[in-house]
């Protein structure tokens, strides 16, 4: 018969000890192992920028590990814009080129394992550094990336105007914090959490201002191709995105 292990009132306080180094040895072992699964997952960015969305990436200056647009003249507004999962930030370029054009300070944080809800205050540096140039700032990301910046706003509810989900959702509770919320989505969008977001719609403001754009998907939010089981878009990128920031210049010119 196996011996058995005397219960742990009867070991001695050098077999307490003992076993207390291997339990820790073991959880470092595989705190190493997730640690290094999750570097890897960032390394082999699946979607990276396009073309287009490079040279525009190109015109921004480079803060600490993300893209600033500044405008040419005066700010209309500041806005933090989290990338989706596993895609480069980068790629959020035009975009962010565009709203810069029509006067707003856009800052694309470049995330850890590139992905943003490993760190979802990472927009706070930001906020910190250009907190001179306007008080009208705003939050949101793309995918995933808009989850993160919903943390953000719970975090911080009184360091932002508003938070702008790109094709997301909210799976923190936000919905009385008095935060005005914009949340846009494509109708041919076959990468969104439809559950998901169905599940935690209660999580927003009552008065949320959603925005469906007819033909748009999930991957016309940003520029890196098309994503794997998305929708066939009904309409060009370059139309979804001028719906994107039309919707976005409404949302923070209030």
């Amino acid at each position: 018969m196996r011996d058995e292990l005397p219960p742990l009132e009867e070991l001695t306080e050098e077999q307490k000890a003992k076993r207390a180094r291997f339990r820790k040895r073991l959880l470092i072992f595989f705190l190493f192992l997730t640690l290094a699964e999750l570097a890897w997952l960032g390394m082999r960015t699946n979607y990276k920028a396009d073309e287009a969305a490079l040279a525009a990436a190109s015109s921004a200056e480079t803060v600490g590990k993300g893209l600033v647009f500044m405008p040419e003249g005066d700010i209309t507004a500041g806005v933090i814009l989290y990338p989706g999962g596993q895609i480069e930030y980068k790629a959020y370029a035009l975009i962010a080129k565009e709203l810069s054009e029509q006067g707003c300070l856009v800052v694309i944080p470049k995330m850890t394992f590139n992905m943003a809800i490993f760190s979802p205050l990472n927009g706070e540096v930001y906020l910190n550094t250009y907190k001179d140039k306007t008080d009208n700032w705003y939050i949101g990301g793309h995918s995933v990336g808009g989850v993160a910046a919903a943390q953000f706003v719970a975090k911080y509810p009184t360091r932002v105007k508003g938070l702008i989900l790109l094709a997301s959702y909210s799976s923190t509770n936000i919905s009385k914090l008095g935060v005005p919320v914009l949340a846009i989505y494509g109708t041919n969008d076959l990468v969104l959490d439809a559950t998901r977001k169905a599940k935690y719609a209660s999580y927003l403001p009552e008065d949320t201002t959603t925005v469906e754009i007819e033909g748009g998907n999930h991957s016309g939010f940003g520029s890196y191709g098309q994503q794997e089981g998305d929708g066939e878009p009904a309409i060009s990128q370059t139309e979804q995105r001028a719906q994107i920031t039309e919707a976005i210049m409404d949302f923070v010119t209030k």
